[in-house]
């Protein structure tokens, strides 16, 4: 990884905290027994200018469509739990709504594998 400011290679870790939860996925009462997603969350500091930086990742789709499951998909109603249904259902129900909440594809892409990957399964 390369330093945001000076492009120098970065070999200094500053901290390593390991894997931490987003910062902003505060868990309501239905979640507190589902798995939660953790990132890396390792500091760097710059040899040759001190800037302290976090390494960049990339979320995945399921993280990012939770996101917007919990803002989108909340304007006009309470959201239901993702577990209420099982992936057959999500489908007919995406059809319905993705078309309401204004998704582009991209995001319906998105909200699609978060709602599947923490369905009711069987």
């Amino acid at each position: 990884m390369q330093c945001r400011f000076c492009k120098t290679e970065l070999t200094h870790d500053f901290i390593d905290l390991v894997n931490s939860p987003a910062s902003n996925s505060f868990l309501n009462k239905e979640q507190l027994n589902e798995p939660e997603t953790y990132f890396p969350l390792k500091v760097y500091t710059c040899d040759k200018c001190f800037l302290v930086q976090l390494d960049e990742y990339k979320k995945s789709d399921a993280t990012v469509g939770q996101t917007i499951y919990e803002g989108k998909c909340t304007k006009c109603h309470k959201a239901k739990p993702v577990d209420n249904f099982t992936p057959e259902r999500w489908t007919g129900i995406l059809e319905k709504m993705v078309p309401k909440a204004k998704l582009d594809d991209t995001e319906k892409q998105q909200v699609t594998a978060y709602v599947m990957i923490h369905s009711k399964k069987g």
